[in-house]
Order: C-alpha cells, then structure tokens, then sequence
C-alpha cells in the first residue's frame, strides 16, 4: 500500500494542536462577550469545559490538556479578578482552579476513551468486513468445486455406465462366442 508522506502527520497534528488553540479562543471570545450579564467573576471557566471537551473528542489527549491549561489560564488571565494578571487571590480562587483541572481532566479521559473505543470499534468493524468478503470468496469457491465435483462425478458416473455397457457388450459377445462353438 502506498504510505502517505512524513508531512501528512506532521500537518495532521499541527492541525490538532491548533484546533486546541482555536476552540480556547472562541470559548474565549464567546465568554467575554457575555460579560455585561454574567459580570466579572461568574464562571469564568464554564466555556473552557466545552474546549477541552470537543477538543479531546476530536483531536485526542495531549491537544485536550493542552486546551485544558490554555484555558485555565485564559480563565485567569481574562476573567478572574483582579483581571489581567495571573495572580491567585486566595483559596477560593484555588479551589475553582483544581475543581476546573480535576472536570477537565475527568472530561478528557472520558473523551479520549470514547475516542479510542469509537476508533477500535471501527477497526473492528473493517476487520469484520474484510473477514465476511474472505468469507464469501471461500464459500464462493467451495460452491464452484462442488459444482466441478457433482459435474466429475456426473461424468464418472457416465463413463462407468458405458464401460458396464461395453464390458456387458463383451461378455454377451464371448458367451455368443463360446456358445457357438
């Protein structure tokens, strides 16, 4: 089979990793846009949860933990008072910190594993397809050797009916033969 280029993994992955980067923006951006209702220190990491979540679902687990911290700090940074700085106020912020870290990476485990699962399944899936075309070509050519077997035994079974016929010929002959003498 023809093997695609070292470029193509390369892109693929880069392609992950930026999709990462992409979605923590756009929780981003969809986050500060609802900051007029939700104000300033209302869940400032509720989008970020959705990021991880799409991006270890599609990208897999290393560009869903890179999401993971990229969002945490982007939580941080944008919408944790005092905003712009990545200082920690106290234990309440730390507590939202390792409550967001332990929900993204429950979520990211969870989302890889279904990830493999779906990837294995479909594996599987073409494996068994591959099984059920061997299949089918073996009963196929069984089917065509019985029928050339059925067809052999057909014509043995011919042949066998004229050799009886010519050696019944033979010996009603020889009894003629002998008979007349």
């Amino acid at each position: 089979g023809a093997s695609s280029p070292p470029t193509a993994g390369l892109s693929l992955r880069m392609l992950r990793y930026a999709s990462a980067l992409f979605l923590v923006t756009l929780a981003a951006l969809l986050r500060l846009s609802l900051d007029s209702f939700l104000g300033q220190e209302v869940l400032p990491y509720s989008f970020f949860y959705l990021a991880v979540a799409v991006t270890a679902w599609w990208a897999g687990l290393r560009p869903a933990l890179l999401a993971s911290f990229l969002g945490l700090l982007a939580g941080i940074w944008l919408f944790v008072p005092p905003r712009h700085t990545l200082a920690v106020r106290g234990l309440p912020d730390l507590i939202e910190i390792v409550v967001y870290l332990f929900v993204t990476g429950i979520v990211t485990g969870l989302m890889t594993s279904l990830r493999k699962a779906r990837t294995e399944a479909l594996a599987a899936a073409v494996l068994a397809v591959e099984k059920q075309r061997e299949l089918e070509a073996e009963v196929r050519q069984r089917m065509e050797t019985e029928a050339a077997l059925r067809q052999s035994e057909a014509l043995l079974e011919l042949r066998v009916k004229e050799r009886t016929a010519e050696l019944q010929e033979l010996v009603d002959e020889l009894k003629r033969f002998s008979y007349a003498r």
